[in-house]
């Protein structure tokens, strides 16, 4: 019964895995392609035909979906395990939300054999097997090189996150920084953020497991590999600078935010100051003219009334005029 695809690295043939009876006898070097529910239910009929030995640990490893990036080898073969997301979505109708899945990809790294385990997504997985056709791929003559350009492209999806998280954050901006609303989606913000930190959380996972393999690997540190290896761990430290750098964004945004509220705030007590101000001396002067005494200077003169409102108004407009000069209104 055929399961995976399995074919050779240098080229589109697709071989029978039944007709293998040994791997390490082919000419060529083969790649298989296999999800995780297949690989669990066909791994002693796939050690028997490939005449492989995966140790009991890594095979817990591989049933774990959740595992995360992490690099470990035995005598016979590497393993790497790595999470990334794809099927990145964003949602601006009224507040920002950032949809994103995460896959993770086993690798076990023989030497005539790359076997590559999947979670069997359609979207990443179609994008996945399209690596295989392009022109890169004839330039693949061993397992390790395939290896090096499946993690190159897994790490790829991370640097797609730049223009949808630019785009969210505009709209976060616009929300925050709105003079006319009044901002009050603090629990989506925390959530976008949470979702930010998880994302940066495996690409530092990432981080630890090529630093891993670089240390620990059993392939000779040839210069291509250590080209192959910065290049990985570039591609990485990029993803995390974009990422590190939305969460600071954010952060700014939070400070805007409340420096616009404060000043907002500022502006509004300035004025409520400046009322007080003109209507101070007013208030003195009807305070005066509202005492309980017989006898008061220009109390009964005949004009006393309008001579006193044309002085209240006059010193209000002395005042205002004032304050104008100054430019504190």
């Amino acid at each position: 019964m055929q399961y995976g695809q399995l074919f050779y690295i240098d080229g589109n043939q697709n071989i029978d895995i039944e007709a293998i009876h040994d791997v390490n006898a082919l000419e060529k070097s083969v790649a298989l392609l296999i999800s995780r529910q297949d690989f669990i239910a066909h791994l002693p009929e796939l050690q028997a035909n490939l005449q492989i030995e995966i140790n009991p640990h890594h095979v817990s490893d591989i049933l774990n979906a959740e595992h995360p990036s992490f690099y470990d080898s035995t005598a016979d073969y590497e393993m790497i395990i790595l999470r990334t997301i794809y099927d990145l979505k964003t949602i601006n109708d009224i507040k920002p939300v950032l949809q994103y899945a995460v896959s993770s990809y086993v690798f076990l790294c023989f030497n005539n054999i790359l076997i590559i385990i999947h979670n069997d997504d359609p979207v990443l997985l179609s994008r996945f097997q399209g690596l295989f056709t392009q022109s890169k791929k004839n330039k693949c003559k061993n397992p390790l090189s395939l290896l090096y350009f499946s993690l190159n492209f897994l790490l790829d999806q991370f640097l797609l996150f730049r223009a949808p998280a630019t785009q969210q954050f505009k709209c976060w901006q616009r929300l925050m920084l709105d003079e006319n609303s009044s901002f009050k989606l603090w629990n989506e913000l925390i959530n976008y953020k949470s979702e930010i930190e998880a994302i940066a959380d495996l690409c530092e996972d990432i981080e630890d497991m090529l630093e891993d393999w670089r240390r620990y690997t059993r392939y000779q540190m040839e210069q291509e590999f250590i080209i192959n290896l910065n290049d990985l761990d570039n591609h990485n430290q990029r993803a995390i600078h974009i990422i590190e750098k939305l969460g600071n964004n954010i952060d700014t945004l939070i400070q805007l935010h409340f420096s616009a509220l404060s000043h907002r705030n500022n502006q509004i007590l300035r004025v409520l100051a400046i009322i007080s101000a003109i209507f101070l001396p007013l208030t003195l002067i009807t305070g005066i003219f509202g005492m309980n005494f017989t006898n008061m200077p220009i109390l009964h003169v005949e004009y006393a009334y309008y001579l006193t409102m044309g002085v209240m108004f006059l010193l209000g407009l002395i005042l205002m005029t004032v304050f104008r000069l100054k430019r504190w209104i």
